[in-house]
This record gives structure tokens, sequence and C-alpha cells, in this order.
């Protein structure tokens, strides 16, 4: 009995001194005493008192002690697709990419920014049966979203220049089909590929292709575990008339 009464008046004196939700300051201002103590409050919860409500917790005024103030929660992530361009017009190769142990934040997605369109040869915009180009793509500016990973994939996944060269155009549909000459850290190889027209203006059209194909095809971090050795690419480039 005289437990229970002890259990009993410990939390009468948690539930009147811990947080109470109102204190009248002189003047008859409102005060909270966790103000202090969680300052990003109105940012995180509509109880300033209880931040991470219906959690459970052992200290009532800041029950995510330790953690980030403005996210006393912890339940944001890192956006693992914060890195990619907020353009989405510019023109860039995004290689998606995941792990031979799945990981959290899989697929990986490395974007390749600095694209050059080193030459174009179109007769037609409304028809690119026939059409030429040849784009450079500098491997070694990788954008990964975590620059510890893109110094690893510059040291030991690429070298210099990715060059990719477009030919034999035809119709295909709503679309297009090609061959695509691709060379890259000295190995160059040549697939059948498929893309697509998503912009058109008087004298420039944009396209948009998709290809998978292995990392051991190119010697890209073939001595590297981990990444797993099938790779998504994305290319988008404008190819100007001409």
């Amino acid at each position: 009995m005289t437990k229970t009464l002890t259990v009993f008046a410990a939390l009468i004196a948690i539930s009147t001194f811990g947080c109470k939700k109102e204190e009248k300051k002189e003047g008859g201002e409102t005060a909270n005493p966790c103000a202090s103590k969680n300052p990003c409050a109105d940012k995180t919860a509509k109880n300033p008192c209880n931040p991470c409500a219906g959690k459970a917790t052992k200290n009532p005024c800041n029950p995510c002690a330790g953690k980030n103030p403005c996210n006393p929660c912890g339940d944001a992530k890192p956006d693992p697709m914060a890195h990619l361009p907020k353009d989405k017009n510019v023109d860039m190769v995004i290689a998606k990419v995941g792990h031979t142990k799945a990981q959290p934040t899989d697929p990986v997605h490395v974007v390749f920014e600095k694209v050059t369109v080193k030459e174009s040869k179109i007769k037609n915009l409304k028809d690119l049966s026939g059409s030429t180009a040849t784009i450079e793509i500098d491997v070694m500016a990788p954008n990964s979203g975590i620059a510890k990973r893109d110094a690893h994939l510059k040291k030991d996944f690429f070298k210099g220049v990715a060059v990719v060269k477009i030919g034999k155009v035809k119709k295909d549909g709503d679309g297009y089909k090609a061959e695509a000459d691709i060379s890259l850290n000295g190995v160059s190889l040549k697939w059948p590929v498929t893309f697509k027209v998503v912009e058109q203006k008087d004298d420039w059209v944009r396209v948009q292709g998709m290809h998978k194909l292995k990392r051991s095809d190119f010697k890209v971090g073939t001595d590297i575990e981990g990444p797993a050795d099938d790779v998504d690419l994305m290319l988008q480039v404008t190819l100007k008339k001409g």
C-alpha cells in the first residue's frame, strides 16, 4: 500500500511541476516553461511541451533531448534525390545504380552535368531519321550527393571523358531507334538504343534516352566490391539543327 501511494505521489509531482502548459508571469503573460529546451517547438508541433507527442519519453519538457532542436523527433531523413538538377531541362546524364547488398538509400543517382554536344547534324527537326550527334561527358565531375563518394568515384571508377556517337537514327513509333558507339575508360562498345523527343523549338530539339549497361563492360570500378554491376543510364541533350 505504501509503495502504491509513493508512485501515485510521484505521478502527481511530475504532472504538477514537470511541464506546465501555461504559467502566469507578472502582468498576466503566459510563459512556456519548455521553450528554452525546445526553441523550435512552433515549427515541429502544436504542443510545445511535448513536440514528440505520443512517443515514450522520460523528460516531459524535452522528450527528444540530444537531438536536433529544430527536428526534435528526428523524423526527417536526408533526401537522396536532393542533389538532382533543379532545372530539369539541362543537358545531363544520370546513372542509377544499387548495391550487391541492398542499402536503405538505394538506388544511388550519380549526376553528370558537364555534357557537351560536340557535333550534331540534323536536317529536319520533325523527323530525326538519318541524324547524327557526338556527345562528350566529363565523368570526372560526378555528383552523387555525397562529396566523399564523389572523390571515390573520380579516383577509382573513371578516367577522362566518355564519348557517345549516335548514328543510324530511324523512326520507331512515337520515338526513335539508333546505334550508339560509347567510349569510356579505354573501352569502346556499340549498342542499339532508343530515345524520344521531349521538347522542340524552331532551331533545336531536346531528346532523352534510357539504356541499361554493366559497369564491368567499361572497366568501371571492376575491383571495387559493393556497387551492383547493372546500371540504368538516362541521357538528355539539346541538339541544334544544322
